[in-house]
């Protein structure tokens, strides 16, 4: 019996991916000089802050505003051209590895002031190894503007934004200027992902473009997650992103491995 056990503790171990490390770590851009974030690259390890939709990503920069006290990305500008920045990944998954993006949101609108409603302060995970020339985004979400009355709302992106697609994951209100939690975690092994809001979980979403959808049905990496600012024209709106980290772990089945192998260790050594 003890052999046996042994015996499926190595090979479940096998399964466990080598890898689960910190991928990129923005340490609160407390490290960060004063200014635009673009060209920027401290962080962990260190990762250059890339303009994504040139040359729109003047509107990050890093800050020090008062309501909060410590150093953050303010995102403002009344432009309707939306803006994406973000440190580029490029990195292929390992079977069984889950990706986590974390990130802080918050936001200042209080009113629409043009457009019945504002997609507003985003984080878009794009894929980098995809055959057309234009990404399209396997997951989002962030802080919207409920048309109806102008409240604050999380959201969590389930479809293709040339097809609309935004759910409004819980029933959350959320004050000016109140930092939102959020952890997005994707497994790219079963192309899908989950997102947890002031840790509430959402639920299990299909990847928003799998990769059967693109040419050559391609193993889809994890290229870069965006901050996306995606304003209404001529709003003074400002938002703000802090506590920016994307890490890996293995999912819980390997997890399940390591405890096999932990208990056909001990067994092997009690006998």
């Amino acid at each position: 019996m003890l052999r046996i056990v042994s015996l499926l503790s190595i090979v479940v171990c096998l399964t466990v991916p080598a890898r689960a490390a910190i991928v990129y770590d923005s340490e609160g851009f407390e490290a960060f000089n004063l200014g635009a974030l673009v060209g920027q690259d401290a962080g962990s390890p260190s990762r250059e802050w890339l303009d994504f939709n040139p040359a729109n990503g003047n509107r990050f920069r890093v800050s020090e505003p008062a309501i909060f006290g410590n150093r953050v990305v303010a995102a403002t500008g009344s432009s309707e051209i939306p803006a994406f920045v973000a440190p580029a990944i490029n990195q292929l998954p390992l079977p069984g590895e889950i990706w986590v993006v974390e990130v802080d949101i918050a936001r200042t609108i209080a009113a629409v002031p043009v457009t019945p409603s504002s997609n507003g302060f985003n984080v878009d995970i794009y894929p980098s190894n995809q055959a057309v020339a234009v990404p399209n985004r396997i997951a989002g979400f962030g802080l919207g503007v409920n048309a109806q009355n102008n409240a604050i709302v999380p959201f969590v992106s389930v479809f293709d934004g040339s097809t609309g697609g935004m759910v409004l994951p819980v029933d959350l209100s959320v004050a000016q200027n109140e930092f939102v939690s959020f952890r997005a975690e994707l497994n790219f092994d079963t192309e899908t992902f989950r997102v947890f809001v002031n840790g509430i979980d959402t639920g299990l979403s299909s990847f928003v473009n799998p990769s059967s959808s693109y040419a050559g049905n391609v193993t889809l990496d994890f290229g870069d997650a965006d901050l996306q600012h995606d304003p209404v024209l001529n709003a003074t709106d400002v938002g703000y992103f802090d506590n920016y980290r994307i890490f890996t772990v293995p999912e819980p089945s390997s997890l399940l491995g390591g405890f096999v192998l932990l208990f056909g260790c001990a067994m092997r050594r009690r006998r």
